[in-house]
């Protein structure tokens, strides 16, 4: 287990799209130093021509992001969701989940 020290820090992306606050299905690809994270969009009235579609063999009309990532050396992927937040070990240093659709 990842023990959390005084170097782990956060930093708050504002330039991305919001993430579906109900279920962002989030899914990541990475490879040597380079991360791709995919996630199902917050729904939104019109188009913005900076979003794509997943596709699966059936027809989707969920719009997602893909968010790349660079320099990426140790990816972990996983909890907490935006209930456990409080137990996260970096909530003590001001790490909240983020709505900019209700903001």
């Amino acid at each position: 287990m990842y023990t959390i020290d005084d170097l782990d820090t956060g930093t708050e992306l504002l330039d991305i799209p919001q993430a579906s606050t109900g279920a962002p299905c989030p899914a990541i690809i990475s490879g040597e130093h380079l991360l791709h994270l995919a996630y199902y969009l917050q729904e939104q009235d019109e188009w913005d021509g900076m979003t794509v579609r997943f596709e699966n063999g059936q027809r989707s009309d969920e719009r997602c992001a893909l968010v790349r990532f660079h320099r990426v050396y140790s990816p972990m992927f996983g909890p907490p969701n935006d209930e456990a937040f409080e137990g996260h070990p970096l909530y003590t240093r001001a790490w909240r989940p983020i709505d900019r659709a209700a903001g």
